[in-house]
């Protein structure tokens, strides 16, 4: 499991199954928004 923090908080015990790969270690940015 995993603990995500955020701006304001942080939530705990997320698990991988919840989870995606966002960006790859290729060297590029990657910026998401909500």
């Amino acid at each position: 499991s995993f603990n995500i923090k955020t701006v304001d908080k942080t939530v705990q015990g997320i698990s991988w199954k919840y989870c995606r790969l966002l960006h790859a270690s290729d060297g590029y940015s990657y910026n998401t928004t909500c």
